[in-house]
């Protein structure tokens, strides 16, 4: 009786080595499974963040040579100031698969009636498939804005005694 309750219970141990085998797997393969898609996130939202920063700077060189040179800017449709050009980092070396394309043109009502408002947009792509796309409204000011606008001031001029200007002032 005793050799036969032995040889159930050596059985026991060995089914119980085993479990203990396929949990301990089942933890290890599960942090590397979330190990992994933390590794996958964090690239895909380095990524991303790469692309924002190129379409945003994008958008700001286009601001800046609309400013510069009023020429760019169309009357109607879309001008393509970037085509297809590679995104450079702050070094001036290229990021390898980044380009980004900029648009600057009127929207709205192009009469002026209301202002004249146009549209600066930039998209970032990828080699990989990813594409960011930025736009941002711009406003052409008009001297009409300034309460007093003068290109040529007197020497004899002079505010005092009572004047008042309600509004920019612009000399």
């Amino acid at each position: 009786p005793l050799s036969a309750c032995a040889s159930e219970r050596s059985g026991f141990a060995l089914i119980t080595a085993l479990l203990v085998v396929v949990i301990v797997a089942i933890i290890a393969t599960s942090a590397a499974v979330i190990g992994s898609t933390h590794t996958l996130g964090n690239r895909y939202y380095d990524r991303e963040s790469l692309l924002d920063a190129a379409a945003l700077e994008g958008m700001e060189l286009a601001r800046a040579a609309v400013n510069g040179n009023k020429s760019l800017y169309p009357a109607e449709d879309f001008t393509t100031l970037e085509d297809g050009v590679p995104v450079t980092d702050a070094d001036g070396d290229p990021i390898p698969g980044v380009q980004r394309w900029t648009y600057v043109g009127p929207t709205g009502s192009v009469s002026g009636q209301y202002g004249v408002f146009g549209s600066i947009v930039s998209v970032a792509r990828d080699a990989g498939g990813g594409a960011v796309v930025r736009r941002a409204q711009v406003f052409q000011e008009s001297f009409a804005k300034y309460a007093y606008f003068t290109d040529v001031e007197p020497s004899s001029i002079s505010f005092g005694g009572g004047d008042q200007i309600f509004g920019p002032v612009h000399t």
